[in-house]
């Protein structure tokens, strides 16, 4: 089964814009809410270095990833759907 892991921080700016379209897919997809700053093991596991970071996961392995800008409602289904 596939998981969204969606990293981000209170103080980011485009993780407050990104974040409204990531909660509309929770009908669509598992996603994990991940407070970078609350969660720095999690990021040095992933390799987190920039929020919002998006990572589509499957058997416990990363299959994607889609990093500030990129990361679109649109853009998290087709990686999603890959």
């Amino acid at each position: 089964m596939k998981q969204v892991l969606y990293f981000s921080a209170e103080w980011c700016g485009p993780c407050k814009m990104i974040k409204p379209q990531i909660i509309d897919l929770q009908s669509q997809m598992s996603i994990m809410f991940i407070d970078a700053d609350a969660s720095p093991e999690t990021c040095k596991t992933w390799n987190i270095r920039n929020v919002p970071t998006v990572l589509v996961i499957k058997n416990s392995m990363e299959i994607g990833r889609l990093v500030g800008t990129t990361i679109t409602k649109d853009a998290v289904i087709n990686l999603y759907n890959k």
